[in-house]
């Protein structure tokens, strides 16, 4: 029979392209498996680690003020962003509650950039007393922990 399976020769494999095949393989298939469990193997590192120095308040306030706040401020200045966008294409817009919201957890200096840089909510004066004491508490409050904690 001349298309028969039985009249092809198979080529034996080497055992270093076995090798290269299994470890290509193993790296398309598994790496996201392998990838997820180190991330699940280094947060619960770092959890114990926490757990076992048990953070002081300085270094808590020193990680909000240094990293988390920038942050914050990084995603409040996109939002103020995106509502101004929506309100030139009158589009639905972001609810005022929401940028005082993201002003009140730390994106305050954010938001005050989205206003300058954007002309956005800078003229409505009931939205500037309610930013402007959103403002006054954060310092007051950062203003405490850092007498407490400094």
């Amino acid at each position: 029979m001349k298309g028969s399976l039985d009249n092809i020769t198979r080529r034996p494999r080497t055992e270093e392209a076995k090798r290269n095949c299994a470890v290509q393989f193993s790296k398309r298939s598994i790496a996201p498996i392998l990838y997820l469990g180190d991330l699940a193997k280094l947060s619960y590192t770092v959890t114990r680690k926490v757990e076992c120095e048990k953070f002081n308040g300085r270094e808590k306030l020193y990680t909000y003020l240094f990293f988390i706040m920038p942050g914050l401020s990084l995603i409040s200045f996109a939002i103020y962003g995106w509502d101004k966008w929506c309100a030139i294409k009158g589009k639905s817009r972001i609810r005022e509650t929401t940028l005082h919201i993201w002003d009140v957890v730390g994106g305050w200096p954010g938001g005050l950039a989205g206003q300058r840089c954007f002309r956005h909510k800078n003229r409505k004066v009931s939205f500037q007393v309610k930013f402007w004491s959103v403002v006054v508490l954060n310092v007051v409050v950062l203003m405490l922990l850092l007498h407490y904690f400094g």
